[in-house]
């Protein structure tokens, strides 16, 4: 693979797509998206995933999605979009791959003043 890119609504989220290469040893952009996916860039965290072992087949793509950029426990503003997740080869792949893909969203539950209980898991 030698290019990842994410994106919302046609525009590259939350930085433009990663050019990597692993033969020349160019992936550190993508092992840096762990950090800052993460929110652990700058703090005393790590990963538990050294760089060897990045480049030697656990490799992971991190992207915060959110409009602040942050993993917090506050709400943002709901927001209907279009996604696109896209990867580019540097040649044909001989068998299928497995792509997993992990998401997190809000949801809202209500309960107002009559006990009643709103919720909307539809989004």
């Amino acid at each position: 693979m030698n290019c990842i890119g994410v994106y919302v609504d046609g525009q590259p989220l939350p930085y433009n797509p990663l050019e990597l290469n692993f033969d020349k040893n160019n992936y550190i952009k993508g092992y840096y998206s762990q950090f800052s996916g993460t929110d652990r860039f700058g703090q005393d965290q790590g990963l538990h995933t050294s760089r060897e072992e990045y480049i030697n087949g656990n490799t992971l793509f991190v992207f915060n999605l959110s409009p602040d950029l942050r993993n917090g426990d506050h709400l943002n503003l709901i927001k209907h979009s279009n996604l696109r997740l896209e990867l580019k080869f540097t040649e044909a792949l001989p068998q299928t791959i497995c792509e997993l893909i992990y998401s997190e969203f809000d949801n809202v539950i209500e309960i107002n003043r009559t006990r009643n209980i709103l919720y909307d898991f539809g989004n």
